[in-house]
This record gives C-alpha cells, sequence and structure tokens, in this order.
C-alpha cells in the first residue's frame, strides 16, 4: 500500500516536468503523506510483534530495508515541503522504491541471532545502520543532483520550466 502511494507520488513528480499545474504539488504531497502513515503504521505494528514474540523489534534485514526507505521518503517529503519548486523527487523516490523491493526479497520472519547480552548492542548497531544507509542513500541522490546542477550552470543551459533543482549550495 505505502509502495503504490510512493509510485504515484513519482509519477506525479515526474509529470511536473511536462505539465505545471499547482493542484499536482498538494495531490502529490498528499500521497506521500498517506504513504508515510500507513508505511509508519506497518512498521509500528511489526515492531510490537516482532517485540512481543521475540523481544527484538525490527531485527532483520526485511526491516531495515523498510525503515531506511521510510527514512528516505521522510527526507524526501520535508525537502519537498521545505522547497516545493525543486524536482528531488525525481532522484529519491526511486530509491524508496528499490528500498522497498531490496526489503522484499529478505525473509521476514527470519530475525538475526542476538543473546541476550548483546541485545542493547545489536540494537543501538542496527538503528546507527539503518540511518547510515538512509544517509548514504540520500547523499548519492544529492551528488547526482549536485552534478547536473553544475553540468547545467557549467554550459549555461537554461533551466526547464518544470525541472527545477535545488542550488549547488544547498545540495
Amino acid at each position: 500500500c505505502f509502495a503504490a502511494s510512493y509510485a504515484v507520488a513519482l509519477t506525479l513528480e515526474i509529470s511536473r516536468v511536462f505539465f505545471r499545474p499547482l493542484v499536482r504539488r498538494y495531490v502529490s504531497w498528499i500521497f506521500m503523506v498517506l504513504g508515510l502513515f500507513t508505511h509508519t503504521s506497518y512498521l509500528v505494528f511489526r515492531a510490537q510483534e516482532g517485540y512481543s514474540l521475540r523481544g527484538t523489534p525490527l531485527s532483520n534485514w526485511y526491516h531495515w530495508c523498510l525503515v531506511a526507505a521510510w527514512l528516505v521518503a521522510t527526507c524526501y517529503l520535508l525537502i519537498s515541503f521545505s522547497r516545493p519548486t525543486t524536482t528531488s523527487g525525481v532522484f529519491l523516490l526511486p530509491l524508496v522504491l528499490a528500498l522497498i523491493g531490496v526489503a522484499c526479497l529478505f525473509p521476514r520472519d527470519q530475525v538475526f541471532p542476538i543473546s541476550t547480552g548483546h541485545r542493547v548492542w545489536g540494537s543501538i548497531h542496527g538503528a546507527t545502520w539503518t540511518l547510515g544507509t538512509a544517509t548514504v542513500t540520500i547523499g548519492f541522490a544529492a551528488g547526482i543532483m549536485y552534478l547536473l546542477q553544475s553540468y547545467r550552470l557549467k554550459r549555461k543551459i537554461p533551466m526547464k520550466t518544470g525541472f527545477r533543482l535545488p542550488n549547488l549550495e544547498c545540495l
């Protein structure tokens, strides 16, 4: 459900290049908010289920990929709200969908083997690993946008009407 919401938001973001109705931006935000709500609800449900069954919430590769996708989607929504004229979704939303797709390749119920003494450090390690994955993913997208913007500015290519990137300082 949340992947479908993100796919619709990506389609609306790509359509920005071809036409610029103001309503499209708000519809895209609605789909992103709905997607993040369902994504958050799913992660909370899986965390509660994992904690009650095994004592370890979100403790496998499947969950980590979904949490990383949630972090990237949240960053996109924040960027989209703060800089509504840029098209960062063309770069970030495919990465969100890719992380969800990679998550589907892993088994959902196979948890990491964690002993009682390592449970706390395993959780800390898992959280920082997930945060690092999301940060590198966003950095990758920002780097691509930087290279495109830099190329456009060096060659003095005029900006297309529906395809605006953040300025180089922001990237």
